[in-house]
């Protein structure tokens, strides 16, 4: 399974590195960066990474907290979902490990 991180450009310099590295500590997860130059470029980011690595669409996640990018990617048929969805999910996977 691959894992990667689209920032927009100004936000990967910023917080890139850093969250890559978070990542990384807590999960021993290792992200691919990929970075464009606007929200809207992330759609293009997931087109191409579907290309590459012959993906399907309904393979390809997006989490994001812009409603805007996730609404345009379940269109194009990506899966699509908050932060906050990804800790309600494991939150409920928890609960239910403990059951």
């Amino acid at each position: 399974m691959r894992f990667a991180e689209i920032f927009k450009t100004e936000l990967f310099s910023k917080y890139g590195q850093k969250a890559g590295c978070y990542i990384n500590e807590i999960y021993d997860i290792t992200l691919a960066n990929y970075c464009v130059g606007e929200r809207k470029n992330k759609i293009d980011m997931l087109i191409a990474i579907e290309e590459t690595f012959a993906y399907k669409k309904a393979e390809i996640l997006i989490v994001d907290d812009n409603w805007e990018t996730l609404v345009e990617a379940a269109n194009y048929g990506f899966q699509a979902c908050t932060p906050m969805e990804i800790v309600n999910y494991v939150n409920n996977m928890e609960s239910f490990e403990k059951e």
